[in-house]
């Protein structure tokens, strides 16, 4: 097995047993890792994703949220959902206010992918961690939902 690196030492902190993420990057590619203690992950649905950016252009939103997000996102295409990768957080208070953007949070669990699974299909790095640590702020999120809500009619 090749030699992991510093991002994908990081994550697989997040697994009770780091050596067998690493061991499940490398077959079937992704691992299955328990939010909250490493990071939370805010899941956006493809739609509201879709109405944010104005396109279901598959490149123009991948670099429209590494634009916007400026962190690690995971799509999950088997269920039409993007996962940002953000810090640890209060989930009921996002929750409240954010309710088509759920965070994850303690007892939830995420679909991470190899770091050399980039897409188009099954679940991949949307927009790739650039560091250890570096997740996506909050802000850029909140301001990604409230775009999406202007573009539905939806009200607050």
């Amino acid at each position: 097995m090749a030699s992991e690196s510093p991002v994908e030492a990081w994550l697989a902190q997040a697994h009770p047993t780091p050596h067998m993420a690493a061991r499940g990057w490398t077959r079937p590619g992704v691992v299955r890792l328990p939010c909250g203690w490493l990071f939370n992950v805010v899941r956006l649905r493809e739609p509201l994703v879709h109405d944010a950016v104005g396109t279901t252009n598959p490149t123009t939103v991948t670099t429209t949220l590494a634009e916007l997000l400026d962190g690690p996102v995971v799509h999950n295409r088997p269920f039409s959902t993007y996962h940002a990768l953000v810090p640890v957080h209060f989930v009921i208070r996002w929750t409240e206010q954010y309710r088509e953007a759920r965070m994850l949070g303690e007892g939830s669990y995420v679909e991470v992918p190899s770091l050399d699974l980039r897409g188009p299909d099954g679940v991949y790095w949307a927009v790739p961690p650039r560091s250890p640590g570096h997740v996506c702020a909050l802000e850029p999120i909140a301001a990604l939902v409230e775009s999406a809500r202007r573009s539905s009619g939806q009200p607050r």
